[in-house]
């Protein structure tokens, strides 16, 4: 079974799209996809939270043109339908950092129910992303 892991830690709208871009293109080589969104990321990762998805952008001029893209290329043009479409996946695994839960009192009742729970970093480390074929951080 092939494996690929990634941390998520931007939440700004046009940068987080990176990661999704290739999470959605290692649905076609990774049987198994485990996904940990740290700090900021594991905020908009919440039922409030992904509201204020395109609130951020990096380059803020941008939205209607990235937006234009994303349905050129496909896909939807929110985040929250970006998720829900990988998630139909079976073997992809969204975690949240405890570290950040705590950090922005996250529980499990304010997670999207994409999520599959909050977790240790460290667990995330040792028996996912150790155990991948490759890693990435973003």
């Amino acid at each position: 079974m092939q494996k690929m892991s990634i941390i998520i830690s931007n939440d700004a709208f046009d940068a987080i799209l990176t990661p999704f871009d290739f999470i959605y293109l290692g649905t076609a080589i990774y049987d198994e996809i485990n996904v940990l969104f740290v700090g900021f990321a594991a905020r908009l990762m919440t039922k409030e939270g992904i509201k204020t998805a395109e609130n951020y952008l990096i380059h803020k001029n941008m939205l209607n043109e990235l937006k234009e893209g994303l349905k050129r290329i496909g896909l939807k043009d929110n985040l929250y339908s970006i998720i829900q479409e990988l998630k139909r996946n079976e073997g992809i695994h969204f975690y949240i950092c405890s570290s950040a839960a705590a950090k922005f009192s996250i529980t499990d009742e304010m997670l999207l129910p994409e999520i599959d729970g909050i977790v240790g970093a460290t667990w995330f480390l040792i028996e996912k992303a150790n155990k991948s074929e490759i890693f990435m951080q973003f």
